[in-house]
C-alpha cells in the first residue's frame, strides 16, 4: 500500500498538481491525522512529509483494524471464487458478499466530493487502500473445494513454503511480500521509484489503464489469481501450517513481475481516481466508472 500510494503521488505531482494539493488538504482533515499521522510525519524530513502522508493514508485501513467506528472488514476483498479442478460437481461457488471491495470503491469514490471535510477524508483513505487491495490477485480470488466450501479466504487458508526447508506461510502473505517486506518510509519510497521508472511499467505500457471500472480490476485479479497464483488450480497447498506444501521451483521468479505490475497499476489507477475527483471538470482526465450492479 505504501508503494502504490507513492507511485500515485509521483503521478499526480507530475501531471495533476492541483489534484495533488486538494488530496493533501483532504487528508489533513482526517480524524486520524493528529493522533496517528502527525507524529510519524515529524520523523521524516519536511520535503518527504507529503509523500509520506500519502503512504500513511494508504495503510490506514489496516492500521485501524478492530476499531469499531471505522473498521469495515468485508471492504478489503471481493472473494470471487473458482472451483478447484477435480472437485465433485456438487461443489459450487458461494455467493459473493456485499459490501465488498468493488462496491466500497464505488461508494467511497462518490464520497470524495461530500460536503463534510472529515467524511471526504475518510472516503479518501478507503479509496487509497482499496484501489491497492483490488490489484492484488488474492483480494479477488478464493479457491473453493469440498473441504473449504466457502473458499480459502483469498489464500489466507492456503499454506505453502518458499522452499522445502522454509517456514510455513499462507499464500496471501507470500504474495504481499513480493512488493515490500518493510514498513520503513525510505524502503517504500525507493521501491516505488524503482517500479515507476521501469520501462515496462511506463504508462503507455500499462494498457489496462484504459478500463476505469473497479469490477474490471477485480476481474483482472481473479483471472491472474486462477491462472498465475494458483497455476490453473494445480498449485498444491495445505489447510494449515503443519500441512504446508513447498512451492514449485521457479514459482516466485515467475510470479514477482505480475505482482509488481499490479502494484504499478494500482498507483496509476489511484492517481486517476483522485484526479477525477479533485480537479476542475475541464481538467479531469476521465472519471472512474461507477456502475450499479
Amino acid at each position: 500500500h505504501m508503494v502504490t500510494a507513492a507511485v500515485a503521488y509521483d503521478v499526480l505531482k507530475a501531471d495533476h498538481p492541483a489534484a495533488l494539493a486538494k488530496t493533501l488538504d483532504t487528508l489533513r482533515a482526517h480524524p486520524s491525522y493528529e493522533r496517528l499521522w502527525k507524529p510519524k510525519l515529524e520523523d521524516v524530513p519536511a520535503a518527504d512529509r507529503d509523500v509520506y502522508l500519502f503512504m500513511l493514508a494508504a495503510r490506514w485501513a489496516d492500521d485501524i483494524r478492530g476499531e469499531k467506528e471505522f473498521d469495515r472488514p468485508t471492504w478489503h476483498y471481493i472473494g470471487t471464487g473458482f472451483v478447484a479442478p477435480g472437485e465433485p460437481p456438487t461443489v459450487t461457488l458461494p455467493k459473493v458478499p456485499e459490501p465488498n471491495a468493488v462496491t466500497a470503491i464505488r461508494d467511497n469514490a462518490r464520497r470524495l466530493t461530500a460536503p463534510d471535510a472529515a467524511d471526504r477524508a475518510v472516503a479518501a483513505t478507503w479509496v487509497f487502500h482499496l484501489v491497492g487491495d483490488i490489484q492484488q490477485p488474492l483480494h479477488a480470488t478464493s479457491r473453493v473445494t469440498a473441504a473449504a466450501p466457502e473458499g480459502d479466504r483469498g489464500g489466507n487458508g492456503f499454506w505453502v513454503k518458499a522452499n522445502p526447508a522454509g517456514a510455513p506461510v499462507n499464500l496471501h502473505a507470500f504474495w504481499d511480500d513480493f512488493i515490500l517486506g518493510s514498513e520503513r518510509f525510505r524502503d517504500a519510497r525507493n521501491r516505488a521509484t524503482e517500479l515507476r521508472l521501469r520501462p515496462e511499467f511506463a504508462r503507455d505500457k500499462l494498457t489496462e489503464l484504459g478500463d476505469r471500472d473497479p469490477a474490471a480490476w477485480a476481474a483482472e485479479s481473479l483471472k491472474l489469481g486462477f491462472e498465475v497464483v494458483h497455476q490453473g488450480g494445480k498449485l498444491e497447498g495445505g489447510s494449515g501450517k503443519l500441512s504446508a506444501v513447498p512451492l514449485p521451483a521457479g514459482y516466485a521468479k515467475a510470479c514477482q513481475p505480475v505482482a509488481e505490475r499490479r502494484a504499478g497499476l494500482g498507483g496509476y489507477r489511484l492517481a486517476q481516481v483522485l484526479a477525477a475527483a479533485f480537479e476542475k471538470p475541464a481538467e479531469q482526465p476521465g472519471k472512474i466508472i461507477i456502475r450499479e450492479q
